[in-house]
């Protein structure tokens, strides 16, 4: 209130203020009928989803409408953004319903918004009120198939006013802090006035602007013609009439605009009966019509030119040529990730407001994406984790962002980084061995990993070893691959280790060390960046593959586009949502699945777990995922899941399938799947091996059979099976083992030890595969099985197959048999599978068969247990070679049927006493037997069998009984006090609060993030 305000303008103040307040109390229909309001149409082909709240503001709860055209899932949808008039004071979004369906059934998928009406809310926070409603339609996106480049708002009368102001905000630092809010981040490709009411300045000020009437810095941007305002709006399309009460307003700063340069546009119409804001209250009206029909044609004219200048943007253009020739010549490689990284993306300034990463409820655009990075660098600088203290960090996060952000940060500030995986940390996993062997520094950790138990151990660890930091990592669910069990068991476990006093969480050091100056890594790409790890096994830990900054830079040259190559027919060169199976630890997650889709400027998305959660398919329909790679044994384990009958897999573009050989017939059965539902294209098969780096050979889709692909002759050597000397592709058909070469490949060193061999050929250095490969006639490269039949996994153990054939083969109960290996992805190697033919095929054989066992490996110790397969088989028959030997490799290639049964070993005191077989029902034999003795606990794959893991009671894929708190049991001390939380009517409310945090900031709050939907309340 201003100091000369007397007591006449008081009272005249509170007199307006109520007249305004009951005129807010009309009815909308009888606030239409005062325009001339026809009754509204209503289309068959329009979609709508009507008072979807979004936010309160001073206990007015604000919401949208919803309309959506009916077209084939799939169709990318230009978005408008509707705001209703009413003098600021009055109206809602009901007033604009009519013609909100009429855009819909035109095509457009628009959003109905409202904010809260003065005298009760200033100018300032009604603005504020359409951002945040802004805000929460760009969350929303993610459930739509949407042209990113097609978004256009509309507005009428006051509501043009507003308009006007938000989307200037956006390119005006000055207008934001004069207004006092921060803006929306929605950009617009054009905006559309409809009976602009543009001049508010003029009347109702006291009631407008509140206490900004006397703001100073605000005072100057009053008038909507200041040149912040109108140098800023986006093309501008003007529709009013001789009717309109207010088309002097629309007729106006239509000159200002044209005066400043910008483009606009004005649609006067003659006719009187036509008034104030007519195509609202009229959308029907052949002049409505004709009017839109104008405005939607100059909205797609101007979304043309914006997409035609961003593609011929002389700056872009240089960037781009200078980024390709350093990318040619391989300079780009020469420095930190994080920097070959953002030098990739900066190239055009439109990239950083791009979608870099979903996770779970979460949404980050590459600049903030950028901008986390350095705010863990700050936390590392301060702490001293960098090069110049030599630090080594194994970090091990669940599959979201923050670790994602902690690895870049600690490549700014030059720390060597471990990718520990999660099932390190489960009992008997790994990680006590790798931090002793690997020499680590510092320990950065999901909180989900660490109980109280476990933290005990990680204190124990840290001073038998000088640790020098443990630091945890808070990372919040949400989404349709997490359950509200895993929800509140995260945060339950999270207040218990914040309350400890001697846990330090991330958070509790960004803000002591917001102010630190980063201290980059300089070096040119000679140090070791990441350490990643096979699931395999040496040195009595998982295999590490240390990549230094220029070899993993130089991963990007093995899929220089990324997910684009694989796409069938034309590229759009839209952006590509890829979602993410595995963590970080492997070369071909952390570069294939993480750094090659940033990279290409593609969208990766986050769901916690991956693929050990059952839910986790859920999320290809849920987020609209364009892509996704696979490994076998995940889709064997959705195949006879009757609670996805109604999966809708149709966005996918892109599945791949990689992990392991995979027959014709068994991708065949995969195909179905994905077709039955909806999915429209072929696999993509891919073969890799992580001690080259991850070297891709990918099958070309038009060829069946057993085609892993082509490869240049110089990257593949065949060791010839029958002379033992090593071959050229281009030297003719031939089987023998393939051995790889790549550039971008690990040290097979670290800190002076030998991880692995390479084998020098011709002055090249290649890496074993160990797979039995044939060259065809057309030099294509068919799978013919694994080369060693010992199986000799990483460990050094081996397993005689020669010894179980004779001894079994040689009962009175076995006809033949044949150890056979087949790909055991859990532990990185083959596993023996005895293919038997009884002497005698009855309803008993499989007793027959256990008895032989028993008489083999018990009751005469013929053969030591070490030597006891897997499984079995039963099989008519075994096929023989052109040798008239048992042609163990045809099993494997041909998937010879028959029932399979698990086969497990019972001791007495540590004494074998006997053998146990079980049938094994709907799962590939692959994946189903137990491993043998000293091969668990070693990667990723127990945990998915943990959670997927049904009980003896249950049927196999009886999801019903699934219980979510399994993978916790196993550790968790107080079993019983968990499931009394679980079973309580109310969830407490600090749990509540904690879990629901990041889903009700506001955009421009915390950290920048944005946030897509949290149901957690379902």
């Amino acid at each position: 209130m201003g100091k000369r305000d007397g007591v006449g303008k008081k009272i005249k103040r509170e007199l307006t203020r109520a007249m305004l307040e009951r005129t807010q109390s009309m009815d909308t229909k009888k606030m239409m009928s005062v325009f001339g309001a026809t009754e509204p149409v209503m289309y068959d082909d329009v979609e709508e989803t009507l008072n979807v709240a979004y936010v309160n503001r001073d206990e007015v709860a604000l919401a949208m409408d919803i309309f959506s055209p009916k077209v084939e899932r799939g169709t990318e949808l230009p978005v408008i953004v509707i705001l209703h008039g009413g003098g600021l004071f009055m109206g809602d979004r009901g007033l604009e319903r009519p013609y909100s369906r009429l855009l819909a059934h035109k095509g457009y998928l628009v959003f109905s918004l409202e904010y809260r009406l003065a005298p009760k809310a200033d100018i300032g926070q009604q603005l504020d009120d359409v951002c945040s409603g802004m805000d929460h339609v760009g969350k929303m996106l993610v459930n739509y198939d949407v042209d990113f480049s097609r978004m256009f708002m509309v507005a009428d009368s006051a509501g043009a006013y507003l308009a006007a102001y938000v989307t200037a905000m956006h390119n005006s630092e000055k207008l934001c802090r004069a207004i006092g809010y921060k803006p929306s981040r929605m950009v617009y490709a054009a905006v559309g006035f409809l009976s602009g009411m543009f001049y508010t300045n003029k009347t109702l000020q006291d009631q407008i602007y509140g206490d900004k009437r006397t703001d100073e810095e605000f005072r100057k941007f009053m008038s909507i013609e200041h040149p912040e305002i109108v140098n800023n709006i986006p093309p501008a399309f003007m529709m009013t009439s001789c009717g309109d009460t207010f088309n002097n307003y629309s007729i106006k700063f239509n000159k200002v605009l044209k005066a400043a340069g910008r483009p606009s546009k004005l649609v006067f119409f003659g006719d009187e009966e036509l008034q104030h804001i007519f195509p609202i209250t009229n959308p029907e009206h052949p002049k409505s019509i004709e009017g839109t029909d104008k405005m939607l044609a100059w909205f797609e004219e101007h979304a043309n030119i914006r997409r035609e200048k961003r593609k011929t943007s002389p700056e872009v253009s240089k960037n781009l040529k200078q980024l390709n020739k350093r990318i040619t010549d391989g300079s780009i490689n020469n420095q930190k990730v994080w920097a070959c990284l953002k030098e990739r993306i900066s190239v055009d300034p439109d990239n950083m407001k791009k979608t870099a990463i979903i996770d779970c409820t979460r949404e980050y655009t590459y600049e903030q994406m950028f901008e986390e990075f350095e705010r863990y660098a700050k936390v590392f600088s301060g702490l001293g984790i960098g090069a110049e203290n030599g630090s080594r960090v194994a970090l091990c996060g669940a599959i979201t962002a923050e670790p994602l952000f902690a690895l870049y940060a600690l490549n700014m500030t030059g720390a060597e980084v471990s990718l520990f995986s999660y099932p390190d940390f489960l009992p008997d996993g790994m990680w006590k061995s790798m931090i002793e062997k690997e020499k680590i520094t510092d320990l950065i950790i999901t909180d989900i990993m660490v109980t109280s138990e476990v933290w005990e151990e990680i204190k124990k660890i840290k001073e038998k070893y000088s640790l020098r930091n443990v630091i945890l990592i808070h990372s919040l669910m949400g989404g349709p691959s997490i359950g509200p069990a895993e929800l509140i068991y995260n945060e339950m476990n999270y207040h218990k280790l914040k309350r400890r006093s001697d846990t330090v969480f991330i958070d509790d050091l960004f803000e002591k060390y917001q102010n630190e100056e980063t201290r980059f890594d300089e070096s040119t790409g000679d140090r070791i960046a990441f350490i990643t790890h096979t699931s395999g096994t040496t040195m009595g830990t998982r295999k590490m593959l240390p990549f230094t900054d220029r070899v993993f830079n130089e991963t990007l040259t093995l899929i220089p586009k990324g997910q684009h190559q694989f796409i069938e027919g034309k590229d759009d060169g839209k952006q590509l949502r890829t979602l993410l199976s595995f963590d970080f630890s492997s070369i071909m997650a952390l570069s294939g699945h993480v750094h090659c889709i940033l990279a290409t400027c593609d969208t990766i998305v986050l769901t916690f777990f991956g693929f050990m959660h059952p839910k986790f398919v859920r999320a290809i329909d849920y987020y609209n995922i364009s892509s996704v790679s696979l490994t076998g044994f995940m889709v064997d384990k959705w195949l006879n899941r009757p609670d996805l009958d109604n999966l809708d897999l149709s966005s996918l573009k892109i599945v791949g399938m990689s992990g392991g050989y995979i027959s014709p017939e068994r991708m065949d059965i995969y195909k179905e799947f994905f077709r039955s539902h909806r999915y429209k294209y072929d696999i993509t098969a891919g073969y890799g091996m992580s001690e080259a780096g991850g070297k891709p050979m990918f099958a070309p889709k038009q060829l069946n059979g057993d085609i892993l692909g082509f490869e240049e002759n110089e990257s593949i050597r065949i060791q010839d099976e029958t002379d033992g000397r090593f071959y050229k592709v281009s030297d003719g058909p031939r089987t023998g083992i393939m051995y790889l070469a790549s550039k971008v490949r690990p040290d097979n060193t670290l800190d002076g030890n030998v991880i692995f061999e390479y084998t020098n050929i011709d002055g090249t250095d290649y890496i074993c595969t160990n797979d039995l490969v044939h060259i065809n006639e057309d030099s294509s490269i068919s799978f013919a099985g694994r080369a060693d039949k010992f199986f000799v996994n990483n460990e050094g153990k081996k397993f005689d197959a020669g010894i179980v054939d004779m001894n079994m083969a040689s009962h009175p109960f076995i006809k033949n048999c044949a150890i056979v290996p087949v790909m055991e992805k859990r532990i990185h190697d083959t596993m023996p599978v005895l293919y038997v033919v009884p002497a005698v095929k009855n309803g008993n054989s499989s007793e027959s068969v256990r008895q032989a066992f028993y008489d083999v490996y018990v009751k005469y110790k013929k053969v030591p247990i070490d030597n006891l397969p897997t499984q079995f088989v039963i099989t008519d028959d075994i096929p023989l070679n052109s040798n008239g030997k048992l042609d163990v490799y045809r099993i494997t290639r041909e998937r010879i049927g028959g029932d399979a049964y698990n086969i497990k070993p019972v001791y007495k005191d540590d004494e074998l006493v006997n053998i146990d077989v079980k049938l094994v029902r709907g799962v590939n034999s692959m994946i189903a037997g137990t491993l043998p003795m000293g091969m668990q606990n070693n990667s990723a794959y127990n945990a998915f069998d943990i959670f997927n893991a049904a009980t003896p009671q249950e049927k196999l894929f009886d999801f019903s009984a699934f219980d979510p708190l399994r993978p916790w049991k196993m550790f968790m001390p107080d079993k019983d006090e968990i499931k009394k939380h679980i079973k309580m009517p109310e969830i407490p409310e600090p749990v509540k609060k904690a879990a629901l945090k990041y889903g009700n900031r506001l955009s421009g709050m915390s950290n920048g993030r944005k946030h897509i939907t949290v149901d957690f309340e379902d």
